[in-house]
Formats: structure tokens, sequence, C-alpha cells
């Protein structure tokens, strides 16, 4: 579910327009509350009455979803709201392209990614918010909530830091990783740099979540894949994504591919790339699918003006009704 309580009219009215996707508008911060344990993102407006509180809520009780704060271009916010990776910052108009891709509509191409599929990053390795937060309301809206997404990329995190940064740093060292209850299922962990001690998961452990009666599966290995953790997550997935750049040479997408065809021999091969697909990538036979993604609003933006007809009648300045 995606709440969206903007303060603005409009906006409310557009969002509610969007199809297949779950979407609660809410008029007041107190109206978002009972709804935030179901939500997978929250966009909050700085016209809502009551943004103040809201703000002083999510400072004491620090999100670990994704919560987009839609605010003038010389509002002034607290200096955490600015180092939170799971708050993001939207200044000036809001763009109803941008606003569309936010609410997780599907990416073309990635709208019936199976129910089990691990990732596996190609150099220059993307950060792995972008595409986790198009991935996650995509597969808990098709296959349901009870969702598993593991972390196996150790000593890096960058999944586990996409997704709960301020619940990891909070962990006591050292000991063994909790797994953490979401809105969309279970996330395991994987430790970042800064965390020395932590126990990885054994690979009993492992089996056990493979064969577990998940709606869906995620497996992020990350950029490393030559364990023997990969070699007993990979034979029991159908699809892999590489996440990749449009800087990603060939020859990072083709070595990874052989390594890969050795733990299965099977898999389906999607590439999925951050800001623009690499010039080779449309002709690789060895690759099932190719997809653009478009990212969402990452970090502190400032929105253009969208030339998209169907955004004309929602579009008007912030705060202003008509």
């Amino acid at each position: 579910m995606i709440v969206v309580a903007s303060g603005h009219a409009g906006v409310d009215r557009f969002v509610g327009q969007i199809e297949s996707i779950d979407i609660q508008v809410a008029s007041t911060w107190a109206e978002v509350l009972p709804l935030w344990q179901s939500a997978q993102r929250v966009l909050l407006g700085e016209s809502l009455h009551d943004f103040g509180e809201a703000l002083e809520w999510l400072r004491q009780n620090p999100p670990d979803r994704p919560v987009l704060l839609w605010v003038s271009l010389d509002a002034a916010l607290p200096g955490w709201v600015e180092r939170h990776s799971a708050v993001h910052i939207w200044r000036g108009e809001i763009d109803g392209e941008a606003l569309r891709t936010w609410c997780g509509h599907p990416v073309s191409g990635l709208a019936d990614l199976p129910a089990v599929w691990s990732v596996i990053s190609l150099f220059p390795y993307p950060a792995a918010e972008p595409l986790v937060r198009t991935l996650l309301p995509l597969v808990s809206g098709r296959y349901g909530t009870n969702g598993l997404l593991v972390d196996n990329d150790w000593g890096l995190g960058s999944l586990s830091l996409a997704l709960a940064s301020s619940r990891i740093e909070r962990m006591e060292v050292p000991s063994t990783l909790r797994p953490m209850q979401n809105g969309w299922g279970l996330l395991v962990p994987a430790a970042p740099p800064w965390l020395p001690g932590m126990v990885r998961p054994g690979l009993d452990q492992i089996r056990g979540w493979i064969r577990g009666g998940w709606d869906w599966q995620g497996w992020w290995l990350g950029g490393r894949i030559a364990d023997e953790r990969a070699a007993a997550i990979l034979p029991h997935m159908a699809t892999v994504l590489f996440w990749a750049a449009a800087t990603t040479p060939e020859a990072a997408f083709r070595r990874t591919w052989e390594m890969v065809r050795l733990y299965q021999p099977q898999l389906e091969c999607w590439m999925v790339s951050e800001d623009g697909l690499p010039a080779w990538a449309k002709d690789e036979r060895r690759l099932g699918r190719v997809v653009s993604l478009a990212s969402p609003a990452s970090e502190e933006t400032v929105s253009g003006a969208s030339r998209s007809r169907w955004w004309a009648p929602f579009r008007h300045r912030k705060g202003v009704e008509r």
C-alpha cells in the first residue's frame, strides 16, 4: 500500500486515478498513522496542517520504508532529515511522470517478475536503492506481503543500508544480525563494513529460507558471487537480474554470466539498468530481457514541469487549489 498525504487537492486527485496500485489518500498526518504499519512508502506534503508533528514523529521513530517529503523550494528542514537514507526530499512543483514512477507503477518489462529471483550487481555497482524501491511494491502487490528479502552481500550491506540503515546502526556487536519485519515481509540484513564480528547466516539457514512458505523471495547477491552461499542460492533461482548502469562494460557482464551459469545452467538472465542501457546490451543474446529503469526521486530534487497532457489538469502551484 502507498500512502499519499500531500495536502494538495490536485495531487490527491491524480494519484487516486493511478490504476492497479493500492493507494490510500490521507488529508492529515493523524490519518496516516493508523496506516503506517501497512504502508510500503509514504508521501507527506508540507501543506499538511500537522506536517510539523509528522517530522517530530519521524525523528523519534526513524522510518524503515521510503518517506518522500514534498516541500517548497525554500523550505527549511531539520538536519536529521538530510542525513536519513529512507527520507527523500522533493522541492518545488511536483512532476506527474516522476510521481507515477514513485508510486510504483510497474516498469515496463518488470511487471511479470517471477516470485523467486536474485540480483547480481555489475561494475560500476549502482546503488541498491533505485532497484529495490521499484521491485518491492511490484512483487508485494502481485504476490503478497509475506515476502523474504535476503542481503547476501556481506561486508557491504548495500541493500540493508538502503532499506534499514538506522536499525542496523543501533544493533549491538558482536552478535548475529536479527531478521527485520517490514510492511512487505522479512528482511535478512547483511553487515556493513563498520560492524565487525557479526555472524553470517549458515548454509542450513539459507536452505531453510529457500524452502520456506514465502509469497515471494528476493536474494541480493551484490557483486560477490564467488562464495559458498551464492553457490547454495543460485541453483534454486529461475531468474537473475543483472543490476547495471549505462557505463557497464560488456566484459563485466560476460564474465559474471559465465560464472553464474556454472551454478545454474538453466537461468533466465535479465538486465536492469539504472540510468540507461549499455550500448551493447540490446544485441546481447544471452540476455532474456533488457529493461531501463526510470529511477524515482532518491535525493533532494527540484522537479521540473511535466509536458505530459494527462498531467495538465492536475498541475498548479503547491498549496493552491482550483
